[in-house]
């Protein structure tokens, strides 16, 4: 199966080139920063030039493309730039790059193609249906990508710019850069709303999230996949993708329950773009929409170097037994990664360090969330007043997102607390 995502005019900043032309990336100089060293270059029954170019699809002024030029006077000709590589069946792989063809160009064709082999070294007929990326003579870059999983029985695969012209006489010009071939699921970005609800609460509060998704990217179209992580795995819905055009800026109201189609759960949201397109800025609100006026705060996105396996939360409040009066606080965690974690939330009196009730262990399974609510009383205190504790979390096994918040019980009015860093115990 093979999916195309594609983006015009495409404009990256220089360091994500870099990025993309690391290690992610298996060809050898697909951002031809110098010169077109380790493509191989072919024409087919025709003639043609191939020559480093100072345009880059970045604006770069120390990187460059390949320029291909087809001078064949016969119709049907091609000019090509190839490369090979090491592939596995099975496989999953991405592929694509940015080519600018000048309008006018008389009836050609410029493309980016894949084809898998069975031999080592591309050798032996092509195995399968080849994928390739065709691109519009517009005058501007234009990039696009596509994901193909390698048919079995092969041994390596070749990627192939082309500047294919279809009538004789005039010659037909195109700039290739920023090429690349990964495997699927390298070269994205992740981050993480660590908790999201479309639920009902105590005292009669209803809490939903608003999310906004904001392409910051003047020339790229870019696809977020969304994946929700519901408390208890169940309802969660299927990952959903939402396309931003170039600069624009999406809503998405109620989100648990309209995108994801959950309503009454909550948990986390993992969302995932591929830098090829750029980047996305992200945001939400967890809040009461029904309770004029709306109470709630702004819940961040965080990237993945965020999760981590100690943290403290200050400010943390119970009202006892009542909910008619004071504070109830709330804290949560998502486990991001593919084996289970122990979590241990303990709380302590702000004033005097003493540890309050006992502490709350449990197994998080992969990729789960899960919210204990009512802090004071789930953690065995249910009498104790206070807006002075302090939580301490802990994760053993993995690190993981921890998120609190406390509530007003009289007004449903809801604050955010930010994760401050804590110290392990003294030996």
């Amino acid at each position: 199966m093979v999916r195309f995502a594609a983006s015009l005019g495409i404009a990256l900043a220089a360091a994500l080139l870099a990025a993309r032309a690391g290690a992610q990336n298996l060809l050898t100089n697909g951002s031809f920063n110098t010169d077109i060293s380790g493509w191989t270059s072919a024409t087919f029954a025709g003639s043609g030039t191939f020559l480093f170019s100072t345009l880059d699809a970045g604006g770069s002024p120390s990187s460059g493309s390949v320029q291909l030029t087809n001078t064949s006077t016969d119709a049907n000709r091609n000019v090509t730039e190839t490369q090979c590589h090491a592939a596995a069946p099975g496989t999953s792989y991405d592929f694509g790059g940015k080519v600018r063809a000048p309008a006018g160009n008389a009836s050609s064709d410029m493309y980016i193609l894949l084809n898998f082999y069975p031999g080592a070294g591309c050798s032996g007929s092509s195995v399968g249906t080849f994928s390739r990326l065709d691109f519009d003579e517009t005058g501007s870059w234009q990039g696009k990508e596509g994901t193909v999983v390698a048919p079995a029985g092969i041994l390596s695969t070749s990627i192939t710019l082309a500047n294919f012209k279809g009538v004789a006489g005039s010659s037909t010009l195109a700039y290739f850069d920023d090429i690349f071939l990964k495997v699927s699921g390298t070269g994205r970005t992740t981050v993480t709303i660590p908790v999201a609800a479309s639920i009902h609460g105590a005292n009669n509060t209803f809490f939903h999230s608003d999310v906004w998704l904001f392409n910051r990217s003047f020339t790229s179209q870019n696809s977020v996949t969304l994946t929700y992580h519901c408390f208890g795995g169940g309802g969660c819905g299927a990952p959903q993708q939402v396309l931003l055009n170039p600069r624009q800026a999406k809503l998405i109201v109620d989100i648990i329950g309209t995108l994801f189609n959950a309503p009454e759960t909550g948990g986390a949201i993992d969302l995932s773009w591929d830098s090829f397109n750029g980047s996305v800025t992200a945001r939400s609100r967890l809040f009461t929409p029904t309770s004029p006026p709306s109470y709630g705060f702004g819940v961040p996105a965080m990237p993945a170097g965020s999760a981590t396996s100690r943290a403290a939360f200050v400010g943390i409040a119970g009202s006892g037994a009542s909910l008619a009066s004071g504070f109830r606080s709330n804290a949560g965690a998502y486990n991001p990664n593919p084996v289970p974690v122990t979590v241990t939330f303990t709380l302590y009196d702000g004033s005097t360090g003493a540890q309050i009730g006992s502490p709350f262990i449990r197994v998080w399974a992969p990729f789960e969330a899960a919210q204990v609510s009512n802090l004071t009383a789930s953690l065995g205190a249910p009498g104790v007043v206070t807006t002075n504790a302090v939580l301490v979390a802990v994760s053993s096994g993995g690190d993981v997102f921890f998120y609190a918040a406390t509530v007003d019980n009289l007004s449903g009015d809801s604050f955010w607390i930010t994760l401050g860093p804590d110290e392990p115990p003294v030996p």
